[in-house]
């Protein structure tokens, strides 16, 4: 007999199960109190059913509630108070265990830090008189929209901008924010399929599982890769077109699962859904267990080694667009007036420099050679121009007999034109000695 109410949990073994961190705050309503004071109350009937309510230590509250979505130890403690307590013995199925922890490095980053809705689906709820509840697969970290209405994921009040995930405050709606009571459901975005990606078909397979009650090891997981690998091979007409490294190690039966993505791209590989990968497959017992490894085995059956791989439709693609872009290169740097510097021509192409070094330096030496011709050519013709313009000056100025120096003259021109001071300056003093106008031994600069 469980000694608080008995809450059921919404949604088992379906993909819309409900959170944990849901649950506890339907549960503390219910007994008409915040979620703190719901936790200390678990506390203290855990040590002391038959005595009265008091205050356990303060070490013992509970301030945020997306912790008890997490894999925790803190989080895992709540679980077991709340099963044992309340007779709710599907708990553990509302939460972020296993097998999404066995697949990732990081367990507990997998959750969002934020308790996450979808407007659309509180709405739906709330029009058909079932009680609002928090989705588990809106919790997770990587998943950003909902899956039924194409909408993003909201984590703010839309009127007063506040999360909700402070426990301490009573929440008797779920629809509606426990700070300002404005509903929750009054604005939403809409997203693209693009925009979402394909993990999160493989996301909403992993909670179905985690809603079922399902258990496994990673073990087994690897091991209904593999056999999915094999079935692949055997059945495969055109063997040296499977190239995947995935795949390859798959069937070597050396396939390392790091995290969630790389679950995802070995399943993609091997041509097995996220649900067989975690479940089993019904004709996998038909697979031979012993199958042979190793590279001779499969390059005498067709399958090609590294080194033997033809190139992929893919790789003839790449190079076809390099060579367009080598073409349009090329004809920048023959026609370009003036000519192009290095990081020009990257922009003009949308390419980065590293590329284009490293696949034509030929072209990068032409362009730098050319490039410094012009600027050797634009020198001269900027020196040229110098003495021109000075030379008429110090003519107009002596015919006028006014005493001048290469200051006067530089200052003068330098304010008129692009030419540099130091040009100038160079070009009048330069005159100035050879009409005998200016002695070398004073220094005018």
């Amino acid at each position: 007999m469980s000694i608080f109410y008995p809450l059921k949990l919404i949604g088992v073994g379906t993909r819309h199960i409900e959170c944990c961190a849901s649950y506890y705050i339907r549960l503390a309503e219910a007994h008409g109190l915040t979620g703190t004071e719901l936790h200390r109350a678990m506390l203290f009937h855990d040590h002391n059913s038959s005595l009265p309510l008091r205050k356990p230590p303060l070490n013992s509250s509970l301030s945020d509630l997306p912790f008890i979505n997490r894999v925790s130890y803190g989080s895992s403690k709540i679980h077991k108070l709340i099963q044992n307590l309340v007779g709710e013995s599907n708990i553990h199925r509302s939460y972020l265990y296993m097998p999404i922890r066995e697949l990732s490095r990081f367990g507990r980053d997998i959750a969002a830090h934020d308790l996450r809705w979808c407007p659309l689906c509180l709405k739906e709820d709330v029009d058909s008189q079932a009680p609002p509840y928090f989705r588990l697969i809106w919790q997770l970290r990587d998943i950003t929209a909902c899956e039924k209405h194409w909408v993003k994921l909201e984590s703010k009040c839309p009127s007063c901008g506040r999360y909700q995930n402070q426990a301490s405050i009573p929440w008797r709606d779920l629809s509606k924010c426990r700070h300002c009571n404005n509903r929750l459901t009054e604005s939403w975005s809409h997203y693209s399929e693009s925009d979402i990606g394909s993990f999160f078909w493989g996301y909403s397979d992993i909670v179905e599982t985690i809603s079922k009650g399902m258990h496994y090891d990673i073990l087994t997981i690897k091991d209904n890769i593999r056999k999915a690998a094999i079935a692949k091979y055997e059945n495969s007409a055109k063997h040296s077109k499977i190239t995947h490294p995935k795949f390859e190690k798959a069937i070597h039966g050396d396939i390392h699962l790091s995290n969630t993505h790389d679950f995802f791209l070995a399943c993609h590989s091997c041509d097995i859904s996220i649900w067989e990968a975690l479940n089993g497959k019904s004709d996998f017992a038909q697979l031979p267990l012993n199958f042979p490894t190793g590279q001779p085995y499969l390059a005498q059956h067709g399958f090609a080694t590294k080194r033997e791989r033809p190139i992929s439709p893919n790789k003839h693609k790449r190079a076809q667009h390099l060579e367009k872009h080598r073409l349009r290169i090329s004809d920048l740097i023959n026609n370009s007036e003036p000519p192009l510097t290095l990081r020009q021509l990257a922009e003009d192409s949308n390419l980065s420099i590293r590329l284009i070094k490293n696949n034509w330096p030929n072209l990068v030496e032409k362009a730098k050679s050319r490039y410094q011709n012009h600027t050797q050519r634009r020198k001269i013709q900027v020196h040229i121009e110098a003495e021109r313009m000075c030379h008429q000056l110090i003519t107009t100025l002596i015919n006028d007999g006014v005493t001048t120096s290469p200051t006067y003259i530089a200052r003068s021109l330098s304010k008129s034109t692009s030419i540099p001071f130091n040009t100038l300056f160079e070009s009048a003093k330069h005159i100035l000695l050879d009409t005998a106008l200016f002695p070398q031994n004073k220094g005018d600069r």
